[in-house]
């Protein structure tokens, strides 16, 4: 998924009892603060409860009934590759809550840091509801190991180096073993798997008309500005005898 575009970030509540809504410019991707809202999309009702994140496809209109009213933070966006209207239990993921929360103080994206800073927060929160829509795999399954891995690198590429041995450990393999797999699943190495994502994730930013320095600090929050564009291409992945703890 790529997000071309940010519209509005807002708290949103309504005393109302029931009401619809039709197709719309926007995505909304929202976290349920508070309360309960079934939401029928004719072939399916998704009930939004306190700890739900929400997303609404801009096509796919609904009609809401109030269980228990209550508020929540909302974002309005453009997306490339957007899945269906659907919802997630996210009570067991509390740093859910925590980044709308800040997403919300973020809501001045007329200032351009502000703007890079929210696209961050946005892309960490679309990894997390891709990594709940995944379906179901067998455990004992090689795919299912290195998705674990694959989920783990979405999820935590922009925080600079990963080791490969806590991906190949996830991956319940050896370094050598999850390396030869994982680039023959995906096609590359995990090393370019790291620098592809952070260069689409870029692209998007730069698209969005934001600074390099600006992309280069929401890709990977560890670049300092002044080696910014560089430390983007560098390879990603360390040998774990360069960051072991002591």
């Amino acid at each position: 998924m790529t997000v071309t575009a940010i519209g509005t970030i807002y708290r949103y509540q309504s005393d109302r009892k029931a009401w619809s809504s039709t197709a719309r410019a926007h995505h909304i991707l929202s976290y349920q603060l508070t309360g309960h809202y079934d939401h029928d999309f004719g072939d399916r009702t998704l009930a939004v409860k306190a700890g739900s994140l929400f997303f609404i496809h801009r096509d796919e209109a609904y009609a809401v009934a109030r269980r228990a009213a209550g508020e929540a933070i909302c974002v309005t966006l453009d997306l490339d590759g957007a899945p269906p209207s659907a919802v997630y239990d996210m009570l067991d993921e509390p740093r859910v809550e925590n980044l709308f929360r800040k997403l919300y103080t973020l809501r001045h994206i007329e200032v351009e840091e502000t703007r890079c800073a929210a696209m961050a927060v946005i892309y960490e929160l679309l990894a997390v509801m891709a990594a709940r829509s995944v379906p179901t795999i067998q455990k004992s399954s090689t795919a299912d190991r290195l998705l674990t891995a694959e989920q783990y690198i979405r999820a935590h590429f922009r925080d600079g180096e990963i080791r490969i041995d806590t991906l190949a450990a996830l991956s319940g393999l050896g370094k050598k073993q999850f390396t030869a797999l994982f680039s023959r699943q995906y096609h590359t190495t995990p090393a370019q798997y790291v620098i592809d994502l952070r260069l689409r994730t870029a692209a998007a930013l730069l698209s969005e008309g934001l600074g390099v320095s600006a992309v280069a600090s929401a890709v990977c929050r560890t670049i300092r500005p002044i080696s910014a564009t560089a430390s983007i291409f560098r390879p990603a992945l360390v040998d774990p005898m360069l960051t072991e703890e002591h």
